[in-house]
């Protein structure tokens, strides 16, 4: 397998220009105000299980069945597929949980929503910003200074989109309106990975997207190399976890619409599945 880096065209120059005046970003539920990603929802594979099949089946295949016959009822979805993208678009309006206008929205999953947000913004420092060595963390909008860097950064496995959110703070309120949906996500999340390189927001410099939807060993065939189908993880370890994948969405890269910072030793990974994107 080969590593697949996106090659990053650099947002306009109109967007370079970061200074700590009016930023802001939404205080978390917790009195604890470091964006860290234990901060968000839990989405658990298992309970994906059921969009990989046609209903009324077993959720196995029999070794020597091909993908869509009768013994071998599994469905493939791409990330791409409207399916999906309704998947991902509820399960992204979870991880804004306490905004109040946002509130409003349908489970696919079975989960334990919590809530994230509240309803107050505080002023702060933006990320990417230098600061003394004596600084308190709690003064970054991103509640942690990289203690190799002395720079309000946010730490492994965050959640870019949510941060970049229009609800949630100002790291973004340089960009075209039309850039945003209506939740306030950036609609691409390519141009969330290029916000965050220019303001240098991951501590690591290394950013990832999601990976719900890989491309997976098909269940009963654990034992056939190179019978996968595009579907949702589904928390099976034998299937899902053979190269990682699920161990990584567990950290928490999981939606595929969104962009996770991540450990800068993953740009040396062999996944196919996990586009990488270095910010140096």
């Amino acid at each position: 397998m080969k590593k697949i880096i996106l090659a990053l065209l650099f947002i306009a120059q109109t967007v370079l220009a970061h200074s700590a005046e009016h930023s802001w970003v939404r205080n978390f539920t917790s009195k604890e105000q470091t964006w860290e990603k234990n901060k968000f929802q839990n989405f658990p594979a298992e309970s994906f299980g059921k969009y990989n099949w046609k209903k009324r089946t077993r959720h196995s295949c029999s070794p020597d069945a091909i993908p869509g016959e009768l013994n071998c009822p599994i469905l493939e979805t791409l990330a791409e597929s409207e399916k999906a993208q309704k998947i991902f678009n509820a399960l992204a309006l979870t991880e804004l949980n306490g905004i109040s206008k946002l509130d409003s929205y349908r489970l696919p999953i079975k989960m334990k929503v919590k809530k994230i947000f509240t309803n107050k913004i505080r002023s702060c420092i933006p990320a990417g910003t230098l600061v003394n060595e004596n600084t308190d963390p709690a003064l970054c909008c991103t509640g942690f200074i990289n203690p190799v860097s002395s720079i309000c950064q946010l730490p492994d496995f965050v959640d870019v989109s949510v941060y970049t959110n229009s609800n949630v703070s100002s790291a973004g309120h340089k960009l075209n309106r039309t850039l945003f949906d209506e939740s306030g996500y950036i609609k691409n999340s390519l141009q969330v990975a290029q916000l965050a390189c220019v303001y240098n927001m991951c501590a690591s410099k290394t950013l990832a997207f999601g990976i719900l939807i890989s491309n997976l060993q098909i269940p009963g065939h654990e034992r056939i190399d190179g019978s996968k189908i595009n579907r949702f993880l589904e928390g099976d370890e034998m299937t899902d976890n053979r190269n990682g994948l699920l161990s990584l969405f567990n950290q928490g890269l999981k939606l595929n619409t969104h962009a996770y910072c991540v450990p800068s030793s993953m740009r040396n990974s062999s996944q196919e599945d996990v586009k990488i994107i270095t910010c140096e």
